[in-house]
């Protein structure tokens, strides 16, 4: 389980670094930085791509891609964060007392 945890901060912080990156890319442009809304985050894309259209069509290709790559994060940290909640549901988690005795007994053997 602490894998998934951090496979899907892997996710989130991948997310954040794209979405900090495209408004520093519009503060550098010039541009006055497009207001995101949430949770939906199409009307933004829109909104985003627009200010962009009369731009380089390399640029713009650019843009498509880091919005298709945050949006691909967001879907697979939801889904992380999903499977992680049934398993603490069911407690399939993991078992505490076997994790305790395991650390325990190896704490023992070592000393």
């Amino acid at each position: 389980m602490r894998a998934l945890l951090r496979q899907r901060l892997c996710y989130v912080w991948r997310r954040a670094e794209l979405l900090a990156r495209i408004e520093s890319h519009q503060l550098a442009e010039g541009k006055t930085p497009v207001k995101q809304s949430r949770p939906n985050r199409d009307p933004w894309e829109q909104r985003l791509l627009a200010s962009y259209e009369h731009d380089h069509p390399l640029h713009t290709t650019t843009l498509e891609i880091d919005l298709a790559m945050i949006r691909a994060n967001a879907i697979l940290a939801h889904k992380l964060a999903r499977a992680v909640y049934f398993m603490l549901q069911r407690g399939t988690g993991f078992d505490v007392e076997k994790l305790v005795a395991t650390s325990v007994g190896g704490a023992m053997k070592a000393a």
